[in-house]
């Protein structure tokens, strides 16, 4: 008899649950730091960024500078205007969620809870571009058109 592995829950999911153990941890200093570690193992996997956080190269890989642009466009105030503000900064919200995840930093938590948020609906968003709102902006133009 074959057995199957839980299925592993895809970034945006993962995205997701970790801005709501942010949030919960925000609220009441308690959370699961397991989901948040598996966000951020997610985040650091092949598939996505490398292991190594120091290592990181987003001018390798456009689809992933393209996603974190827009992520930490709507997360930070300044402006990123090259591919290694955007390593670093990048590196940086990393570095920040490795200390939550293990428990050593729960101070500030609310940018890394936005960017949770920000990655979920961009990747949301990539997913699915067209959405049911924009079809009722379409229909409204053409009603009035």
């Amino acid at each position: 008899m074959q057995t199957s592995a839980a299925p592993h829950p895809d970034l945006s999911t993962l995205s997701l649950d970790a801005a709501l153990q942010l949030d919960k941890m925000e609220r009441s200093g308690s959370a699961d730091l397991q989901i948040i570690q598996n966000f951020l193992d997610c985040l650091r996997s092949p598939s996505g960024l490398h292991a190594d956080h120091n290592a990181l190269n987003l001018s390798s890989n456009p689809l992933s500078a393209d996603l974190f642009s827009s992520v930490i466009g709507r997360t930070d105030k300044r402006p990123v205007e090259h591919v290694a503000d955007l390593e670093k900064k990048v590196i940086a919200v990393l570095t920040k969620l490795s200390a939550v995840a293990s428990g050593l930093d729960i101070e500030g938590i609310g940018p890394l809870k936005k960017f949770c948020l920000s990655l979920h609906q961009a990747l949301l968003n990539e997913a699915a571009p067209f959405r049911q709102e924009d079809d009722w902006l379409l229909m409204k133009d053409e009603r009035f058109a």
